[in-house]
């Protein structure tokens, strides 16, 4: 089961302003304003007060409470941790474990601004994670000079580490993923599957469903980029883009004696919901993802069938393209007694 997706852009702008403030923090005064100065921008809308930490804190307490099993808050801060080398110019920034934690490392200097230790208390919680991860932000944001957004990123998908099937979307590419239907699309749900794109289903007449994709397809190559490795965010949007436009996907399958290439011209595809029909006094419902929204959709399928005086009633997963584990529990909690999952 995927992870929740992480999307933190309702305040990502704030959260840049923090840690860019910070990394000046105990440096030169700012110049006084004077009159040769130009007007400062407008002040964006007041938020409530909502720090780095706090940001940090949030996401490992999301991430813990995802989790049948526990997770040690210092192992995730330490998967975050382990994004931060990918931040461009990559490998600029070294991590090394440490008896108590990690020690950043910026260059080959070996002076001690280019060096942060970061070191955790006997039993950390999330707030202990939100500090250390903001200073560890804080300091590639101003040796680098990165954007602050890239660096969450970097730890968000290092973070992400922790399950196979989970997935980390950045803001732009969640937007993308909720509004699928606005452009072009090829019509296919795929999961990544041993660091390969693998067809789950293709949707019937979509796009890609008429060129000839199918579940069990797997994908090498989407317009002469290789798919080994990808991450599901990237994926999805080399799957999407104008409509019309054509995307060439090189395919692998059982029992072809070589991969194919196959070309899918993209168009608008609604996203596809749960079905249900009758059989008999059998009431049948698929749930093609878990996403938000699904559990409504299930609820009204089932009333609807219970309305046409179903006596039993069967759950179809199949194909399912998995999705996010909240929608997965609210599903649930439609059939189970309280207290029971």
């Amino acid at each position: 089961m995927r992870a929740a997706t992480l999307a933190y852009q309702p305040r990502m702008w704030l959260l840049g302003t923090l840690l860019v403030a910070c990394t000046t923090v105990g440096g030169p005064a700012p110049p006084s304003p004077s009159s040769s100065q130009p007007a400062p921008p407008a002040a964006r809308p007041a938020l409530p007060p909502y720090s780095a930490a706090a940001f940090f804190a949030d996401v490992v307490g999301i991430v813990r409470g995802q989790y049948v099993e526990e997770i040690p808050v210092a192992q995730l801060g330490g998967l975050a941790l382990r994004g931060l080398p990918d931040v461009r110019p990559r490998g600029a920034i070294r991590i090394v474990d440490t008896t108590q934690g990690a020690a950043l490392i910026h260059g080959e200097s070996g002076s001690p601004e280019a060096t942060v230790s970061l070191s955790w208390p006997p039993h950390p919680m999330a707030d202990d994670a939100g500090r250390l991860l903001e200073e560890a932000a804080r300091f590639v944001v101003q040796r680098l000079g990165a954007r602050p957004s890239e660096v969450v990123d970097a730890m968000m998908l290092g973070l992400m580490a922790l399950d196979a099937h989970g997935t980390y979307y950045p803001a732009a590419a969640y937007t993308a993923l909720q509004t699928a239907d606005a452009g072009g699309d090829v019509g296919i749900q795929a999961r990544i599957r041993g660091g390969s794109l693998v067809v789950v289903y293709a949707i019937e007449g979509s796009p890609g469903h008429r060129a000839g994709l199918r579940g069990g397809d797997r994908v090498l190559t989407i317009d002469g980029v290789s798919t080994n490795g990808l991450k599901m965010a990237e994926a999805t949007r080399l799957l999407r883009g104008p409509s019309g436009s054509e995307a060439v996907f090189v395919v692998a399958r059982t029992p072809w004696s070589e991969p194919r290439r196959i070309a899918v011209t993209r168009a608008p595809v609604p996203p596809l919901g749960v079905q249900r029909k009758t059989l008999g006094r059998i009431g049948y419902v698929w749930i093609p993802a878990l996403l938000e929204g699904t559990a409504g959709q299930v609820r009204t399928a089932v009333d609807a069938l219970r309305a046409d005086g179903v006596r039993a009633l069967v759950l179809d997963l199949r194909s399912n393209a998995g999705g996010l584990l909240t929608a997965a529990v609210e599903v649930s909690e439609l059939f189970l007694a309280e207290r029971q999952l």
